[in-house]
């Protein structure tokens, strides 16, 4: 009796066990069962286009973002896939990659294995592009398809490139396919991918104020591996103009969403004779800076009417055949950018001082050049239809009282900018991007600092 109470007990046993697995089988494997099921598709194309119109997505979806043409389930990236130096490609790529995410596939193959060159910039549009995805899919998914709906297989194929790898792991794509077992598959230092947002729910958060302390310190410590330290004076000031370029990207985007990303890398092993190559980028989706200050034009009219009437003094004292290479977004894009400048001036007279202060201390920071091996420090602005270049070429300068940016050797705004520092592009982008790279020398900042010190400073 007792061998046969055994043999049912393991027998319920065996089949308990069985059950577990079938149980464990029907809750985790959803990508079988939604490719098994023809409803689960269904509902996933649904789905896909519901985020696709979702509520902080419209932006670009209207944009002309989406189209269905541009769909592939492996998606090849270019060899130069570096967003400011190859436009025109890499936000094409950007729109396959976003229409692919929000189509029925079930897995996406983004190939980097021909890539061997890439920008910050590019890596922080591309993963706001699947975090953005990701974050509609969660939102509008809410477990009301009963399971069978799941997000599609996202794969990366590493490049052969370790710089290329190097900046994939430092957002986090290791996580798809890049392999970071190797220690010099990552940059010295990063600042994370971070996705800030205008406070919706307590006064008590400050996402703002947090991101903007910690990429301060970001900075501090890559400044503080070439031996220079930040005073309180010169933090308060940076966090300031931090505080404010964060602002102008919140005022400026759709759902007052925006993403910063940062790396610290070095040409060398870390010797104190390496030069450091320090790269951030802020970008937002939604209105140009030139559509912002349109949109304003009633409650800011003073201001908007000054714009107005610079902008038809260049009209008439330049010949035609300079004025063609640019149009009045371009020109309104300078003109924001000078201090004092703001599209929401109206509602205060602190306004419009952050950007082009920002752009001074960086380009200040950033005075190391070696042209020999490719070390030219530059500050980009890429805003609907116009690029600005700042660099050691035309940086801000002091005017009565003011920091002016004109971008040309005359230092007049009446006079046209240089064609290589204000570009009009042929496609538009869907928002702002503000991208640093500068290069951190130690024996540079010696120098500057002996200069200081003779002169008493």
């Amino acid at each position: 009796m007792k061998k046969r109470h055994n043999k049912i007990m393991h027998c319920n046993g065996i089949k308990r066990h069985a059950l577990h697995l079938k149980r464990k089988h029907r809750t985790y494997n959803y990508d079988k069962i939604s490719q098994e099921s023809e409803q689960a598709n269904k509902e996933r194309t649904k789905l896909c286009r519901a985020i696709s119109k979702g509520t902080r997505d419209t932006y670009l979806y209207d944009f002309g973002f989406y189209d269905e043409l541009l769909i592939e389930p492996e998606i090849i990236i270019p060899e130069d896939f570096r967003f400011i130096e190859n436009y025109s490609i890499v936000n094409k790529f950007l729109k396959i990659i976003y229409s692919s995410l929000r189509s029925d596939l079930n897995e996406i193959i983004i190939s980097f294995k021909y890539c061997d060159n890439i920008s910050l910039p590019s890596v922080l549009i591309l993963k706001s592009l699947i975090e953005g995805f990701r974050t509609e899919f969660r939102r509008l998914y809410s477990g009301k398809y009963g399971g069978l709906i799941v997000q599609p297989t996202i794969k990366f194929e590493p490049s052969k490139s370790r710089y290329v790898n190097q900046l994939l792991n430092a957002a986090d794509f290791h996580k798809m396919g890049i392999s970071e077992t190797d220690p010099l598959m990552k940059p010295k230092l990063r600042f994370p991918f971070r996705h800030g947002a205008a406070n919706r729910i307590s006064y008590t958060e400050n996402t703002k104020s947090k991101i903007s302390d910690e990429m301060l310190r970001f900075l501090a410590e890559s400044l503080g591996r070439k031996g220079v330290g930040l005073t309180y004076t010169s933090s308060n000031k940076l966090s300031r103009m931090i505080g404010e370029i964060l602002t102008n990207a919140e005022d400026h985007s759709i759902g007052k969403d925006w993403y910063v990303m940062g790396t610290l890398h070095e040409d060398g092993h870390g010797g104190t004779d390496d030069i450091g190559v320090f790269d951030f980028a802020i970008l937002n989706y939604g209105d140009s800076i030139s559509k912002g200050i349109e949109k304003t034009s009633d409650s800011n009219s003073a201001q908007v009417a000054q714009l107005e009437s610079l902008y038809s003094t260049i009209l008439k004292i330049n010949p035609k055949e300079k004025r063609e290479r640019f149009n009045k977004s371009n020109l309104f894009t300078l003109f924001a950018l000078q201090e004092g400048v703001s599209r929401l001036k109206y509602l205060s007279e602190s306004r419009g001082t952050g950007t082009v202060n920002f752009i001074n201390a960086f380009m200040y920071l950033g005075s190391y050049v070696d042209v020999k091996n490719n070390h030219d420090p530059s500050l980009i602005i890429v805003s609907g239809d116009t690029m600005i270049k700042c660099d050691n070429e035309f940086k801000p300068f002091e005017r009565e009282g003011a920091t002016v940016l004109t971008l040309n050797k005359e230092q007049d705004l009446r006079v046209l900018p240089s064609d290589r520092h204000l570009k009009k592009l042929r496609t538009s982008f869907p928002g702002t991007l503000l991208s640093v790279r500068i290069y951190l020398s130690s024996k540079h900042f010696e120098q500057i600092l002996k200069e200081n010190e003779s002169r008493g400073n």
